[in-house]
């Protein structure tokens, strides 16, 4: 399953390249978790993101985030309590 998911988050990591490391993370939570990222949250995602920069690169790092954040208990609650009915896209609208 996680092959899957990096695969469709590569495009996205893709579309979204330009974006600040924060804003990206704050994109991420926006629309997987339907929620502003808390400032833990995004202290832990910063510091994870600097510790792999070097090693993977920028696209790599975001794509490996973006992949963890979905994989994520709270993420699988979500999709799992959105989905119950079926299979639909909700956006989040703050």
């Amino acid at each position: 399953m996680v092959f899957f998911i990096r695969h469709i988050c590569r495009g996205w990591v893709w579309l979204n390249r330009r974006l600040a490391f924060q804003d990206f993370v704050t994109l991420a939570y926006r629309n997987v978790l339907h929620r502003e990222p808390d400032t833990t949250g995004l202290s832990y995602w910063s510091v994870t993101y600097d510790a792999i920069i070097d090693t993977v690169g920028v696209d790599e790092a975001k794509l490996g985030i973006l992949t963890s954040i979905i994989v994520s208990p709270e993420a699988m609650g979500i999709s799992a309590a959105d989905n119950a009915d079926g299979l639909f896209y909700k956006p989040y609208l703050g």
